[in-house]
């Protein structure tokens, strides 16, 4: 149900004015600006908390940052507020099970890059004091600014709030997946290995990327990753390229017809074969038999 109110900021936070909305069920928007002469501290006690972003973007615009919050328990402490402060404070929060609703899979399981935000009975994370690239500022002065009313302006609210979301963690995701490629483990490399031989022993008829990822006992997402580290390529590049490295050294063996060469790495089609291996090594496969020309 989308709801509003404005009024008054409390006399704690000086002057200023507070705008709050319920854009659907389990999304909350609030807007607090506030010009506060004097310093003050809000004590806050361990508590249930959901997903929740907020940015702070002083009149001056320096210092400004945002914090996400993760769901969970949020432990008991003291907010400090410095006086002479002026600006900007918008939060938004959302609610787990939305969450789930909206970016779950069949079995209602998140993605990775959300699952880090959600807790249940367990202490929440937070990632604080990050900086407001100016994409976010622009954000916060379109939602500042809504030029509608009714439905209209609650659907453009939403998408705005989300958009926000979406800001505030691809950071995370960037330095989560850093931190993966940095920490990939032994026994990882070797199973990526025992991928690459694999397909390598059946060129012609190669696994496909799930399959080959549950012969060596790897999520197929993770085999994908780790097989561009190690490799430097894709599974389906660097087989690719082996095919066409094994068709050269056949053809200059001279033993046996381009047909036959193609087909004994994997190609079905003639004329795909032919491409393929004209765009690689820049001459075609029957020239490259003959000798007539460098193939390298």
């Amino acid at each position: 149900m989308f709801y509003e109110v404005t009024g008054k900021a409390p006399q704690l936070l000086g002057n200023g004015s507070f705008w709050e909305i319920d854009l659907c069920e389990g999304i909350g928007l609030g807007i607090d600006t506030w010009k506060k002469p004097n310093a003050c501290s809000i004590a806050c006690e361990e508590r249930q908390h959901e997903v929740e972003m907020t940015l702070w973007i002083p009149t001056r615009r320096q210092n400004s940052h945002y914090t996400l919050f993760g769901s969970g328990i949020a432990p008991k402490e003291v907010w400090e507020s410095p006086a002479n402060e002026e600006g900007i404070f918008l939060s938004v929060g959302f609610e787990p099970d939305l969450l789930k609703l909206l970016y779950g899979n069949s079995s209602g399981e998140l993605p990775s890059e959300l699952q880090i935000l959600i807790k249940s009975n367990d202490w929440q994370q937070c990632w604080r004091d990050r900086l407001i690239a100016p994409v976010m500022h622009a954000i916060v002065r379109q939602i500042q600014t809504c030029p509608y009313q009714g439905l209209t302006k609650q659907i453009y609210l939403q998408g705005k709030v989300l958009e926000l979301l979406a800001l505030g963690m691809e950071p995370l995701r960037r330095e989560r997946a850093a931190v993966r490629e940095r920490l990939l483990k032994r026994s990882t490399v070797e199973r990526i290995y025992q991928a690459r031989d694999i397909l390598r022993q059946n060129c012609a008829n190669p696994p496909s990327v799930l399959d080959l990822a549950r012969q060596v006992g790897l999520e197929h997402m993770k085999l994908k990753r780790g097989f561009r580290q190690v490799f430097g390529t894709t599974p389906f590049a660097y087989l690719h390229t082996y095919r066409l490295e094994q068709a050269r050294l056949l053809l200059q063996e001279g033993k046996l017809s381009v047909a036959a060469v193609a087909n004994e790495v994997g190609y079905s089609h003639l004329g795909h074969f032919a491409k393929a291996f004209q765009d690689k090594f820049g001459i075609t496969p029957t020239e490259c038999r003959l000798g007539e020309r460098m193939c390298s």
